[in-house]
């Protein structure tokens, strides 16, 4: 698949192959750098209006990835960046990004909602999460408390934040990797290699 093409790039420059092709790849690998800086700047950008109203936020799928597991920017891209808010803290987080610029729809999933902003010219969106999937879902742990609590420290940018432990990203990972569209359908299988690599 075409998403696991920057990986492979890095991975044949590893072996210093001199393959014709690999100065395509590097073209893919850069495109995809390019388009991670832009994500990173949208999620840095909802973290600190989160941050500045004292809202806590927990940084979700690939934003995660790229930032506590992948490190290198170019290998994966960050299509949507995603966060989870406490669920009583849902209104707070929606309408301190509405006040700093971000449109947010009257309406959303029950689970997320899509915001919009531009930055640097292009349209960005990020969804936030009021609860995980449903399949990591506990009667006894409605709230999801155990995620918070399990929660490891982390950067963006600069703005102090979190993201799931090792356990409940893998599982994330893989649900949501395995439930989702086409490109993740391949995507998540190196991403839960990468998190296994990494633990």
């Amino acid at each position: 698949s075409v998403v696991l093409l920057p990986l492979l790039y890095e991975k044949l420059q590893e072996r210093g192959s001199t393959e014709a092709f690999v100065p395509r790849l590097k073209g893919v690998y850069r495109q995809v750098w390019y388009r991670n800086q832009l994500g990173l700047d949208a999620l840095q950008d909802v973290l600190s209006s989160l941050r500045d109203a004292g809202v806590e936020a927990i940084v979700l799928g690939e934003g995660a990835l790229i930032t506590r597991y992948y490190g290198r920017l170019g290998v994966r891209p960050l299509d949507r960046p995603s966060v989870l808010v406490r669920p009583e803290r849902v209104a707070a987080a929606l309408d301190a990004l509405a006040q700093s610029g971000w449109d947010v729809p009257p309406r959303g999933s029950g689970r997320s909602r899509q915001v919009e902003r531009v930055l640097a010219g292009r349209r960005r969106s990020c969804a936030v999460y009021r609860s995980v999937l449903r399949e990591l879902e506990l009667s006894t742990d409605t709230d999801g408390a155990r995620f918070w609590d399990a929660a490891r420290a982390t950067e963006v940018r600069g703005v102090q934040t979190s993201t799931l432990d090792t356990t409940h990203e893998f599982l994330w990972t893989c649900i949501a990797g395995a439930r989702t569209g086409s490109a993740s359908r391949v995507q998540w299988i190196a991403d839960a290699f990468t998190i296994l690599q990494v633990a």
